[in-house]
Parts: structure tokens; sequence; C-alpha cells
């Protein structure tokens, strides 16, 4: 099992856990600082260099009877190295965040046609949930975070931007670019690790 996986199946290193029974009618606001400790396994997760400030401000409503609905903001400063010069970079990153917690409604049973056979169909709103929520992970892991250091990146960014200039230009078909771009790049990739 890859460790990025491994990492997917440990508990989150931030939760704060918030029960209905907390929230008022009129809601409830957090502004939360993640601590040394949060921030350090965070970072670690993410494979970041660093992560000096990692900050969260909600405002949690009801939503229905028995949901909760979260919206705000969660933002941090991440310290990442270039891929190009491999120097230290200090990134601040900002996020929108407007989710919903609920009970999976209960489930809904239908009788067959001669009322002999109960057909009992499951809903998955918490399954929904959970999916929504591993999506953002997914996109807060693979898409504001910069790639990790590779010394030959520029020649990587050379051969694709060539190649797909030739496409654009009609030089070349657009699946001869795709096994040209790959090709070149794994064997850029193999020598590096063959040095």
């Amino acid at each position: 099992m890859s460790e990025r996986k491994a990492d997917k199946q440990a508990p989150a290193p931030w939760q704060v856990p918030v029960a209905i029974e907390d929230v008022a009618e009129t809601g409830r606001h957090f502004d939360l600082v993640a601590e040394n400790d949060v921030r350090a396994a965070v970072a670690r997760l993410a494979g970041l260099r660093d992560l000096p400030r990692l900050e969260a401000n909600f405002d949690v409503t009801r939503h229905g009877p028995d949901g909760l609905r979260v919206r705000g903001r969660v933002s941090a400063t991440v310290g990442q190295n270039c891929v190009v010069t491999l120097e230290p970079l200090a990134n601040e990153v900002a996020e929108d965040i407007d989710l919903l917690f609920a009970p999976p409604p209960p489930p809904v049973e239908r009788t067959a046609g001669d009322g002999q056979e109960v057909i009992r169909l499951e809903r998955l709103g918490d399954e929904a949930d959970r999916a929504r929520l591993a999506m953002l992970e997914n996109v807060i892991a693979e898409q504001i975070l910069i790639p990790p250091k590779f010394a030959r990146y520029p020649e990587v960014e050379e051969v694709l931007w060539r190649t797909v200039q030739k496409a654009f230009l009609g030089e070349i078909e657009i699946d001869d670019a795709l096994r040209q771009m790959t090709e070149q790049t794994s064997q850029i990739v193999q020598e590096t690790i063959q040095v």
C-alpha cells in the first residue's frame, strides 16, 4: 500500500467535533487556529516543508431537524520548495467552505406487487457527505499544493510546452503529442532515477 493511501485512511489530524445540541437555533460561530502539533501533522500528511499558519472561520447553523450546515473559510501559509529553483517559498492559500452534515434518511421500504416481498432501499446521504468531503480533501491535496521538487522539471516543462505547441499548430496529431509527451517525460524521469 502506498504511503499516500495509508495517510488517507488515518484519522484527520485537525478535528473539532460539534454536537447538534451545541448549536443554537441562531447558529454558532467558530474562529479556529491550529496548534503547532496539528500543523506539523497536516504538513506531513500533505508533504509540505512546513505549515506556519492554519486557520478556519466557520458559521454553523442548523439544517432541518438533525443536520448542520458549515459555511466559512479555511486559510493557511504553506511552506514549500520551488519546483524549478528549489528555493523555499511561502504561499498563502484560502478556500471557501460550504458543507452540509446530516444523518442518512431512514430506509425506504416498498412492497412488491403481491405484498409478500419487501424491498429495502438504503439511502446513502451519509455516504454522499463522506464522498463530498473526500473530494474536497483531494482537491486541497492535489490542486493547491505545488508539485514536489524535481531538479529536471524545466526539461519536462519544455517537452510539454514544445509538444503542445506542435499539436496546436497541426504539425502532429493529438494522440501523437500525448504519446511523445509521455515517452519523453518518462525518459527524463528514468534518467534522473538512474543517476
